[in-house]
C-alpha cells in the first residue's frame, strides 16, 4: 500500500478517467462504486494527515485499492464484452431547460452588488418555479414556492432590517452586526428556505426539479458562510444529515444529477473553502445534466459524457475532504449508499446483459 500511500489524488484521477471513458452502463457503474471507495479514501487520507503504519492509514489504503480493484474488473468486463453489448435504447423526455426569468435571476443573486439585487435575483428565481408549476398544471407545488418565499422572505427582511438603509453591500456584508440570536435565526430562515426549493430529497417531485438549486449555492456562499457564521454552524448538522438522505435517495434511485446537486450541497454546508469551491463544481455539473446541458442523464442511460465529467468527477474527494471535517459519519453514509445504488445500477445491467 505505499505506493497508494505516496500518491493517492494521482491514482484517484487514473482511476477517474477511466470511469468516465468507460462506454457500457454495466462496467461503468461497477468502476463508478470503486471511484467512491478510492474518494473516500482519498478524503479520509487528506483529513487525518500523514500517519503511515496507523490503523486509519491501513483502511485508508484498503478503500483505495478496492477502488482500484473493481475499476480494473470494472475494465476486464467491457473489455470481455466488448462489440457483443447492445447499447441501451433511450427514448429522449422532453428537453427541460432553465428560461430566462430563471437565468436572470441567477445572475443577479450570484453577482449583484447589493443585497437588494441578491434578493431580487431569488425572487425571480421563485417566479420561475412558480410559473413551472403552472405551466405543468402541478398547482399543488405552488405551497412549496410560497413556504420557501416565506422563509427567505423572513430573512432577507431580517437582514435588511440589521443593517439599516447604510448597510447592504455585499463586499461588506460579513461585518454587520448581528448578535448569535440573530445569526441563529437568519440561518434557519435562509438555510431552510433554499433547501426546500432545490429540488433535494423529500422535494425531487417538485416540476421545476434542480433548476433552482442554484439558489441554495448562492445563499450559502454570499451570506450564511461568510456573515452568519456562528447561524450556520449552529445548523450545519441537520443540513448535512438532510443533504446525505439525499444523496442516498437519488443514488438508490438512480437519479445521478440528484446526487451530484445533493453532494455538492453536502460540501458546501462544511462551510470550508475547497468544500464551497469543489462542491459549487459538483452541483452546476449535476444541475448542467439535469437541464440536459450536457450529454447525460442517468448513469446507465446514456454514455456518461467521457471527459466532460472529469471536472465533477475530480471534485468528490475534495468534497469528502470538506463534508468529513465537519460531519464524518454522514459523510460516510452518504458514500455507503451512493456505492450501494452504483452496485445495484451494476448488477442490474449484469443481469440484461
Amino acid at each position: 500500500m505505499d505506493p497508494i500511500a505516496a500518491a493517492p489524488l494521482l491514482i484517484y484521477s487514473a482511476l477517474a478517467l477511466a470511469t468516465v471513458l468507460l462506454r457500457d452502463p454495466g462496467p461503468r457503474a461497477l468502476a463508478g462504486m470503486g471511484l467512491a471507495l478510492a474518494a473516500l479514501g482519498v478524503a479520509a487520507d487528506r483529513v487525518g494527515g500523514p500517519s503511515p503504519g496507523s490503523v486509519f492509514a491501513v483502511i485508508n489504503g484498503i478503500l483505495v485499492s478496492s477502488g482500484v480493484l473493481l475499476v480494473g474488473h470494472a475494465l476486464w468486463w467491457s473489455w470481455r464484452d466488448r462489440g457483443t453489448v447492445t447499447p441501451p435504447v433511450v427514448v429522449p423526455g422532453p428537453r427541460f431547460r432553465p428560461d430566462v426569468l430563471l437565468l436572470a435571476g441567477l445572475l443577479f443573486a450570484a453577482f449583484g452588488a447589493h443585497l437588494i439585487l441578491v434578493g431580487a435575483g431569488i425572487f425571480l428565481a421563485l417566479v420561475s418555479g412558480a410559473a413551472t408549476a403552472l405551466r405543468c398544471r402541478r398547482v399543488r407545488w405552488l405551497g412549496l414556492v410560497a413556504f420557501g418565499a416565506a422563509l427567505l422572505g423572513g430573512g432577507f427582511f431580517l437582514l435588511f432590517t440589521i443593517l439599516g438603509p447604510a448597510g447592504g453591500r455585499m463586499s461588506e456584508i460579513a461585518g454587520g452586526p448581528f448578535s448569535p440570536a440573530a445569526e441563529r435565526l437568519l440561518a434557519i430562515l435562509l438555510g431552510l428556505g433554499s433547501l426546500v426549493i432545490t429540488g433535494v430529497f423529500p422535494f425531487h417531485l417538485a416540476p421545476w426539479r434542480l433548476c433552482l438549486a442554484p439558489v441554495a449555492v448562492i445563499l450559502l456562499a454570499r451570506v450564511l458562510i461568510p456573515a452568519l457564521p456562528g447561524g450556520h454552524g449552529d445548523w450545519q448538522a441537520p443540513a448535512m444529515l438532510w443533504l446525505a438522505v439525499g444523496v442516498a435517495a437519488a443514488a438508490l434511485s438512480g437519479r445521478w444529477a440528484a446526487a451530484m446537486v445533493a453532494g455538492g450541497l453536502l460540501g458546501i454546508w462544511s462551510g470550508r473553502p475547497d468544500g464551497v469551491a469543489s462542491g459549487c463544481a459538483l452541483l452546476f455539473f449535476g444541475w448542467l445534466a439535469d437541464v440536459k446541458a450536457l450529454p447525460a442523464r442517468r448513469l446507465g442511460g446514456e454514455r456518461w459524457a467521457g471527459v466532460w465529467f472529469m471536472v465533477p468527477a475530480a471534485s468528490i474527494p475534495f468534497v469528502l475532504d470538506a463534508a468529513l471535517s465537519a460531519q464524518v459519519l454522514v459523510t460516510v453514509l452518504a458514500v455507503a449508499a451512493a456505492v450501494a445504488g452504483l452496485g445495484l445500477e451494476s448488477r442490474r445491467r449484469a443481469r440484461a446483459g
